[in-house]
């Protein structure tokens, strides 16, 4: 019997060796997924990061375009106003030769005729 013990016992230490090489050949296997999905989350983040900077630097230009915009439209309500100005002025100067233009109509029509 302590032949078959002995042959027993070489048997569960067989299947536990085996065992331990199946477990160890999946931990390998785990350990593997884990460390492409740990470089694939690594590029992630890292492509994350560059849309953020990316993103960032959208906005400062967005930002920028934005204060340009305001900048000129102010100007462009200075030089409407000046233009509004000057369209006042050249009303009233019209204004003034025309009240000119009809006092010389009726010095005009206050003359005698010209005879010959």
């Amino acid at each position: 019997m302590t032949n078959s013990n002995s042959s027993d016992r070489l048997d569960r230490i067989e299947r536990i060796l085996e065992q331990t090489v199946q477990i160890q050949q999946q931990t390998e296997k785990i350990q593997q997924q884990t460390e492409q999905k740990i470089a694939s989350n690594a590029k992630s983040i890292e492509s994350l990061t560059d849309d953020i900077q990316e993103m960032r630097r959208d906005r400062k230009v967005l930002y920028d375009l934005m204060s340009d915009l305001a900048n000129n439209q102010s100007r462009m309500y200075q030089v409407m106003e000046a233009l509004d100005e000057r369209q006042q002025q050249l009303t009233n100067q019209q204004n003034q030769l025309t009240n000119q233009q009809q006092q010389l109509i009726e010095i005009l029509k206050r003359l005698p005729p010209l005879t010959n």
